[in-house]
Formats: structure tokens, C-alpha cells, sequence
């Protein structure tokens, strides 16, 4: 029996003492004016009907229920998880177990809540412990129908549906673990995302290869917005950031108000199609949601005022500006952010230049710029000044002007020699057919030759 169902059946024979005691009196104090032929006063009377009453109402009460993860199956109704992301029907067995199973993922992203009364967590009050997590996923996967529905609600939902496929292998997984009998520890470490990530399948030979894949990618994080992404031009309305181009107007920020201005160029540019998964941050806030990679900056409010941070810095209860049309006038407003979830895509990645530095996407206003890493501090002003010469250079058309020399120099024969020259289309030709990535020249000089980030202050 639980602790609370034992505290509830200690109050009971309390309450049933405290009226036995009170009705004892009572019928003493009866007996006694009985025997002395005295009638009892209306007082007592009343207080007797009471007590009689009190006693016959007493029920003795069920064995209290709490909710358990052991127990199989029962009827279906409408449960939510991952945070309220999504929801499907399913048993009180299910919802519970798969709420426990999320329950670690979730307090990475800082939306875990708190523990239920009965789970078993730890001293923190949000993160189950091992055990109970193997106990709740062996028996999410013990039950008939209950994976199959969680990961069709993930399917449906475009918050959670990146993540399905890793959730409909997890049992497969738990399988190679020890099923039931899996060690604890690695079991937690498949809740985190690092063993669903692995699928087991990385072997020992393998681990050498996979670390220097994952310092390579460390190396050279993507600095841009998703290719799916999208953003305000004039005349056509939303375009996904793969189809904008050089020259368009897109919706920017200039001091606090909203307008329409011109893609000079591309900062840096990895085009999709290849099959390769590139990462970005996926910002659920009060009135929609934005993407970005991890190093790119925004804006935020602060008081009156605004600052700009990391893409991987932000935090639940951040405020981001966003872009809302009222009465055919485009306004800011705060929005709250309430999710920030890491994601994937294979659409390409797009940073393209404005002169005002700012662009609005996924009607969100963020800087054109990024960091040359996640870890490495860039404020928007330090880089807006940093990118003047740049911005120069499109907005008076020097790149139209210069272009038979950018042919002739990177058409030579001794051109491989200066890829870091002839790299960055929008810079040197305004070419529809792009290379795998291309960085602008400017920035690969900078960042590349000179080294110039090594100046950034480390998160």
C-alpha cells in the first residue's frame, strides 16, 4: 500500500475514534438520566440525532488508487505529452509510462514539470530515477498498442514528428539493452537521445570514427536559417529561404520599425539535396515558432530596450520580437518563448546580407550574422560593424562591376589555388548553379586566414 493511501485510511479510523468517543458519552449520559427518570434537555436530544446521523453516513472506504505503471492497459482517453506538444488517446497505463519516458529528454530543453506524487524521482523533484525509468519503458513496451499510438500523435504533430522515428525503434533498442533487465544507467542514456541517436549499432571499431565525425562537425557548425524557413518578400509573400535570391526586398527590422529591403548577397550558403542533416534550434514561443542554427544571433527584449544573444542561449521566458500585420501596417511585438527544441533538416542552409543587417524569418526578427561558434560571444552591433566594408561593396554594386575580373581570376587555370577567393556566388557572379557550400570570401579571409575569431569572448 502507497504512503498517501495509508494516510488517508490513518485519518478515517481517527475520525471514527473521535465519534465513537463523542457518541459513547452521549449514550452514558442517557443511560444515566434513563435510570434517574429525568427526560433529557432539547440540547442533547439535537446532539444525539447528530451523532447518530454522523455514524450512519460512515462508509468504510476503499483501498485508495494510485496510479501505477504495472498495471495493464484499461480504458482509453485523452492524454498529452512531451510538454502539451502533442496528444493521442490512450490507457492511464500508457500515458503514464510515456510521460516518465519523456520526462529526462524534456528537462534538457528546460520543460521538464514536476515529478508526479507518485513517481520515483530524485532530489531535484523533475528527473526519475534509472530504475523507474526502466520499470516505466519496459512496460511502455510491454503494452499491445500503446508505442504505435505515441508515435502516430509524434507523426501528426510538426513539433515532435522529427523525433517519431527515434521513438518507434525504442523498444528495439531496449531489447539490445537487456529489456527489463537493461542496466539502468544506459537505459537513462537512451532517454537523453544518446543511445536513440546510436540505435545501438555502433560498435567498438566504430566509436574512433564517430568521435572525429562529430569533432569535424564541431568544426564547422552551420551559421544560417533552415532552408524551410521562411520570409516576407514583397510581392510574392512567404518564400522558403532555398528559393530566395540576390535583390529580392525582404521584410527587415531598421530602428524598431519594419520595412522591405534588399538581399545584397549571401553570407554563407550550403545548398540541400545532398542527403546530409544539418542542425538548427527550433524557438516555440507565444505566436509561433522560429528557426535558426545555434550561433546565429537575435534580438530580445530588455526593458524598454533590446539585446541580442545566441540562438543556443535563449531560454524559456526569453521575449524575441515578432513581425505582426495589424491593418495592413507591420508592427513588433514581444513574444514569449515556451520551447526550445534541436532539430534537423536536408533543405540547406541560407544566411543572406541586408544592408540594415536584420531580416525577418519565420516572422521573427534576427541578425544576419552568426558566430563561428555556438560557444564564442558575437554581438549584432560588433558584427554589423564589422561586416560595413562587405555592405559597401554590394550596396553601391561593386560585385556587377568587377565581375569580368572575378571570371577571368577564378576561371584561370590557377585558380584552385584561390578557392578561398573565388568561393561565395553572391559575391563574385550571381550563378544559379551554387557549389555544395560556399562561404563569402570576406568572412573566409577573416574568419579562416586570420584567425580573427580567436578574439571572441567564450561563452
Amino acid at each position: 500500500m502507497s504512503k498517501t493511501a495509508k494516510l488517508y485510511l490513518l485519518r478515517v479510523f481517527i475520525a471514527l475514534c473521535c465519534v465513537s468517543s463523542v457518541a459513547s458519552n452521549v449514550l452514558r449520559r442517557v443511560a444515566t438520566l434513563n435510570v434517574a427518570g429525568t427526560p433529557l434537555p432539547p440540547s442533547d436530544i439535537a446532539a444525539l440525532r447528530k451523532v447518530e446521523q454522523g455514524v450512519k453516513s460512515l462508509k468504510v472506504p476503499q483501498a485508495h488508487q494510485v496510479p501505477n505503471s504495472t498495471q495493464q492497459g484499461g480504458q482509453k482517453s485523452g492524454c498529452s505529452f512531451f510538454a502539451g506538444l502533442t496528444s493521442a488517446q490512450l490507457s492511464t497505463q500508457c500515458c503514464t509510462n510515456v510521460r516518465v519516458v519523456s520526462q529526462r529528454q524534456l528537462d534538457g530543453y528546460g520543460m521538464a514539470q514536476q515529478c508526479e506524487p507518485d513517481w520515483q524521482c530524485g532530489a531535484d523533484g523533475k528527473t526519475p530515477v534509472p530504475s523507474f525509468e526502466t520499470q516505466a519503458l519496459s512496460s511502455m513496451c510491454g503494452e499491445p498498442g500503446c508505442l504505435p499510438a505515441i508515435v502516430e500523435a509524434m507523426k501528426s504533430s510538426s513539433m515532435t514528428e522529427s523525433s517519431a522515428d527515434e521513438m518507434s525503434g525504442i523498444c528495439s533498442t531496449l531489447a539490445s539493452l537487456g529489456g527489463s533487465n537493461a542496466n539502468p544507467e544506459k537505459v537513462s542514456g537512451l532517454l537523453t537521445g544518446a543511445g536513440a541517436r546510436a540505435r545501438g549499432r555502433v560498435g567498438k571499431g566504430d566509436k574512433k570514427k564517430e568521435g572525429e565525425e562529430d569533432k569535424k562537425k564541431k568544426k564547422k557548425p552551420s551559421m544560417c536559417f533552415p532552408g524551410e524557413a521562411v520570409v516576407l518578400v514583397d510581392g510574392r509573400g512567404e518564400v522558403p529561404l532555398a528559393r530566395l535570391r540576390t535583390g529580392e526586398m525582404v521584410l527587415v527590422e531598421r530602428q524598431g520599425q519594419l520595412g522591405y529591403e534588399p538581399v545584397l548577397t549571401f553570407l554563407h550558403a550550403i545548398q540541400g539535396g545532398s542527403g546530409k542533416s544539418m542542425s538548427f534550434v527550433t524557438v516555440i514561443h507565444t505566436n509561433g515558432e522560429f528557426r535558426a542554427s545555434a550561433a546565429h544571433i537575435i534580438l530580445v527584449k530588455e526593458g524598454l530596450s533590446q539585446r541580442s544573444i545566441l540562438v543556443g542561449q535563449l531560454q524559456v521566458g526569453d521575449e524575441v520580437f515578432n513581425a505582426v500585420n495589424q491593418d495592413a501596417v507591420w508592427v513588433l511585438k514581444p513574444s514569449r518563448v515556451v520551447a526550445i527544441l534541436r532539430s534537423s533538416t536536408q533543405s540547406g542552409m541560407y544566411a543572406p546580407l541586408t544592408s540594415s543587417g536584420t531580416i525577418v524569418v519565420d516572422g521573427v526578427v534576427a541578425s544576419n550574422y552568426a558566430s563561428s561558434s555556438e560557444e564564442k560571444h558575437l554581438s549584432h552591433r560588433a558584427a554589423h560593424a564589422f561586416l560595413f566594408p562587405v555592405r559597401v561593396y554590394h550596396y553601391f554594386g561593386l560585385g556587377s562591376r568587377l565581375q569580368p575580373l572575378w571570371q577571368r581570376v577564378c576561371s584561370s587555370p590557377t585558380a584552385t589555388g584561390k578557392s578561398w577567393l573565388c568561393q561565395g556566388g553572391g559575391l563574385l557572379q550571381q550563378s544559379s548553379e551554387l557549389e555544395a557550400e560556399e562561404l563569402h570570401p570576406y568572412l573566409r579571409i577573416m574568419w579562416k586566414g586570420l584567425r580573427l575569431d580567436a578574439l571572441l569572448t567564450v561563452v
